[in-house]
């Protein structure tokens, strides 16, 4: 088991990590694209500021002291309440501290995964033209069941325990939510599902899309970054579905969060490595796309270009009959 500096450190430098990828994405926004944040930023920024919130509640965890109690020959969740139970006197103030700075960190991070997928899903709203019914339709049923998700995921931590202050209760053996294994597993769940599903649509868009070879190669690249997210969760899954209430478990919440921030960050930072032969005008291309009846259908790309798939970006959109 990780020692509580070596924890903390690991969280901070993951948070520092996904601080640093926004900033740059916040610089290229407005520096180098010249355009006002778009939604799909602030979400992302949201999902920072949740890494953080929830590296600063472990911190207050780690303070309470209650970790130098904790034998590390006894499973985590038995060796937690021993000390609870046999070192009552000197923690039990320590103990509530800390169960209502677990809860904290629970909601921020089972709140906070959903804005890095609010953000891509802004993205694809901006990107998907109207024309491509099939795929906003799809697309509308994603956010829809994104949105749910998340929702579903807060009232599970705040109901699960009635009265709500059972949680950090000096009994909170008899239910807290961040120690109950049901909870985790109905919340993990639909935050898998939901991950799965904004992974695979995107490859949806690949056969309306008249790419070349290295474009199409760089375009799937790029999509295949979640794929990053979605193994650390299933990790957090395995050692947490495990090893309850252990301080490498709380580096898993953080370093999936703080990794979602930064994937869906990461490929807005095109412009800091790729030279656009018509940067003066990234932002306001517009591209015609034929139609077999007649009617001339422009459709503005304005954030095409994060997907890194060459200095054209996505040149044509074929309407599919």
């Amino acid at each position: 088991m990780l020692e509580e500096g070596g924890a903390m450190g690991v969280e901070c430098t993951l948070c520092a990590l996904a601080l640093v990828v926004i900033a740059l994405r916040i610089f290229v926004r407005l520096f180098i694209l010249r355009q006002s944040l778009r939604i799909s930023d602030y979400f992302a920024i949201m999902g920072w500021l949740c890494a953080a919130a929830e590296t600063i509640c472990h911190s207050i965890t780690f303070k309470a002291g209650i970790l130098k109690y904790v034998d590390p020959n006894l499973p985590p969740l038995e060796s937690l309440m021993k000390a609870s139970d046999s070192s009552a006197s000197r923690v039990m103030h320590a103990d509530i501290y800390r169960s209502k700075a677990n809860f904290a960190s629970l909601i921020f991070l089972e709140v906070g995964i959903y804005f890095p997928k609010a953000s891509i899903l802004a993205l694809y709203w901006s990107i998907i033209p109207p024309f491509l019914e099939s795929l906003r339709k799809t697309l509308i049923v994603i956010t829809g069941l994104t949105g749910a998700s998340a929702l579903s995921a807060l009232l599970v931590d705040l109901l699960w325990c009635n009265p709500i202050s059972n949680n950090w209760s000096p009994d909170f053996h008899k239910c807290a939510v961040f120690t109950l294994i049901d909870p985790f597993i109905v919340n993990w769940s639909i935050n898998f599902a939901t991950d799965l599903l904004i992974f695979v649509f995107p490859f949806l868009l690949i056969g309306h899309l008249n790419l070349r070879k290295h474009q199409g190669w760089a375009f799937k690249g790029t999509l295949s970054l979640g794929a990053i997210t979605i193994l650390i969760s299933v990790a957090r899954f395995t050692y947490i579905f495990k090893t309850i209430l252990v301080v490498p478990d709380d580096i898993w919440c953080v370093a999936e969060l703080s990794t979602a921030t930064m994937v869906v960050s990461l490929p807005t930072l095109k412009p800091l490595v790729f030279e656009s032969r018509d940067k003066g005008n990234m932002s306001k291309e517009s591209r015609s796309i034929p139609s077999s009846t007649g009617y001339n259908r422009g459709c503005e790309i304005p954030d095409s270009n994060i997907f890194m798939i060459g200095d054209s970006r996505i040149e044509n959109l074929t309407q599919r009959q």
